[in-house]
């Protein structure tokens, strides 16, 4: 007889909310608060430690950390496992050299070395980082969509800026959230990113930024789907529009609150 995968017997929210809050502490990227009721957040710490026991952490207060979230956000944007993204983040934050900088990503010289030296960078890491069974891969449209994100920098700033002490302020958000959503070039060719601009919202909330609607703050992607239609959480169509994607947010936040979308991204994982 075959045997059932555990996650097959999660037949609802609230079972799903139990058995991740029992196994999250196994999962990397899965940390909760000691109560157990809030996520910590990705970029909180990335679960890729070095053998000098450095760890991956974004700290959300100094602008070099906020503009590697949003590339975590690009490059994430992109199809292939997310350990691409978690992994191409902790290589320019370790690596050195400026590449966790903004001004580092304006040079055309420095987009077009990386992108020569991909192979060479996505081995390093993996060499120096926490082993993976993954094939850890660079695509190479992402260093001009990060050009482009450093083009566009200092306008993002200024808007976070303005916005960070504002709370319940939706519809401010939400322009912020159309604003992202209509730089050209940020995904692959001159397309757009869309699905991960919640991933956004939902870090910075996790370090202090309360003015961040909980409801913004959930990632609806192709994986948190299935693990929907799993627990019978019913979604709007996926279509390439905000609403729809802030209203898809907003059910999975009633669902899981303060966890956000992770108990549905952890579900493949249980």
């Amino acid at each position: 007889m075959k045997r059932m995968k555990r996650n097959q017997t999660i037949k609802t929210p609230q079972a799903l909310r139990d058995v991740f809050i029992s196994q999250a502490h196994m999962l990397p990227y899965a940390k909760l608060d000691k109560n157990k009721k809030k996520y910590m957040g990705w970029v909180s710490d990335f679960g890729i430690n070095f053998k000098n026991k450095r760890k991956t952490i974004l700290k959300l207060q100094h602008e070099n950390d906020r503009f590697l979230l949003f590339v975590l956000a690009v490059v994430w944007s992109r199809t292939g496992p997310w350990e691409n993204a978690a992994y191409f983040v902790s290589y320019l934050k370790h690596r050195g050299e400026g590449r966790d900088t903004v001004k580092f990503w304006k040079e055309k010289k420095n987009r077009d070395k990386e992108k020569e030296e991909k192979l060479h960078n996505a081995i390093w890491i993996k060499t120096h980082g926490s082993p993976t069974e993954r094939t850890i891969s660079f695509r190479k449209d992402i260093f001009e969509s990060i050009g482009v994100l450093a083009k566009n920098w200092d306008d993002i700033e200024n808007r976070l800026k303005e916005l960070r002490p504002k709370k319940n302020r939706n519809d401010e958000w939400q322009e912020f959230m159309n604003y992202i959503r209509q730089i050209k070039g940020l995904a692959v060719g001159e397309k757009q990113i869309f699905m991960k601009i919640p991933l956004i919202l939902r870090e910075l909330r996790c370090q202090g930024w309360d003015g961040v609607p909980g409801k913004f703050c959930c990632v609806v992607d192709v994986r948190v789907r299935k693990a929907c239609d799993a627990v019978g959480i019913k979604l709007i169509p996926n279509r390439q529009d905000m609403k729809v994607l802030i209203e898809n947010s907003e059910r999975v936040y009633a669902k899981f609150g303060d966890l956000y979308d992770i108990p549905l991204f952890a579900y493949k994982d249980l």
